[in-house]
């Protein structure tokens, strides 16, 4: 949950039965998304998938978003930075602390070697 207080299941729903613009489609699965620090990670088109609209859709629909001010400029279809957004519960914690942890293994990990 987050701090918008929707479940998932109520914010699908709520997706699904009304005609929302793309851009709060989009906001709504970030949040429902995100870790501990804002940040809600998708494959590569799966907002296309869950949002039901073109690769060019959820471009524009980032756009507005950047625009508007609720996501960083450096989002991207598959990395959704949003502002300000924030989900305190243990399991965003713990997800936003094992991506912490995967980047600095990934930094310090040193060169791939060629396996024999």
């Amino acid at each position: 949950m987050t701090f918008s207080m929707l479940s998932h299941g109520h914010a699908e729903a709520f997706m699904l039965e009304q005609e929302l613009p793309t851009s709060m489609r989009l906001w709504m699965a970030a949040s429902e998304r995100c870790d501990y620090v804002g940040h809600a990670l998708f494959d590569s088109r799966e907002l296309e998938a869950i949002l039901n609209v073109s690769g060019q859709a959820v471009r524009t629909a980032l756009a507005k978003l950047k625009r508007a001010g609720v996501i960083a400029d450096e989002s991207t279809s598959r990395h959704v930075f949003l502002v300000g957004v924030s989900n305190g519960t243990g399991q965003a914690r713990r997800l936003a602390e094992r991506r912490h942890m995967e980047t600095i293994g990934r930094r310090y990990a040193g060169p791939s070697r060629p396996r024999s």
